[in-house]
């Protein structure tokens, strides 16, 4: 979980693309009586999943499989989650005797793929492994051949609004995030580009003119 973290707080001038893989908690390290560690492990969760809406660029979960208690924590904690079918989620701490506590998990029951895509869990649903990697190149090429700068501006709004008193208080936001992205450098090689009829070459950067 602390590789991720690191991985996660990136800066705008960092590669795009990281892959890590996830088996949720070691139950023998929650059993070990050792209380350091395991306030360490879930201070170590919060952490990441903080480190996970903070990320500047949108950071995509892809389940094949079950994805449990943490492994489902972080799920619903990814900006963008795609699954294939024969996937699963739930939150069965208590079965073993730790209620799910975590904060960010949606469920208290079991439920299939379909289920997580209707209930905005996951945002796609594959048939199989090669379909799935296949929506994960295509959404990884649609974000990185968009300004850097930009992606993170609008990801960080969506959050901020979420927590905004009213409706009216996040449209006068919202209206205020569009003036400043306006001013982006890289927003003004878009538009020449496309006057042009040319490829424009992005700085990724929060640079305005």
């Amino acid at each position: 979980m602390e590789a991720i973290t690191s991985h996660s707080e990136l800066s705008s001038s960092d590669p795009p693309i990281h892959e890590f893989f996830s088996g949720g908690h070691d139950l023998k390290e929650l059993s070990s009586g050792n209380e350091k560690l395991v306030q360490d492990i879930f201070d170590t969760c919060g952490e990441l999943t903080r480190a996970i809406r903070e990320c500047p660029v949108p950071v995509i979960a892809a389940i094949d499989g079950v994805a449990a208690a943490a492994g489902c924590q972080l799920v619903a904690a990814c900006d963008i989650a795609v699954a294939t079918k024969k996937s699963s989620f739930s939150t069965p701490g208590a079965s073993v005797g730790i209620f799910c506590s975590s904060p960010g998990v949606p469920l208290i029951r079991k439920c299939q793929s379909q289920d997580a895509l209707q209930s905005g869990l996951i945002s796609r649903l594959t048939e199989d492994t090669k379909a799935l990697e296949r929506e994960l190149d295509e959404i990884c090429k649609a974000i990185i051949d968009k300004p850097k700068g930009v992606i993170a501006m609008g990801k960080k709004f969506m959050y901020e609004q979420l927590e905004m008193r009213s409706y009216h208080e996040a449209l006068v936001r919202a209206g205020d995030v569009m003036v400043q992205n306006l001013k982006y450098k890289d927003t003004k090689k878009e538009w020449r580009a496309f006057l042009k009829k040319k490829k424009p070459n992005w700085t990724h950067t929060h640079d305005k003119d």
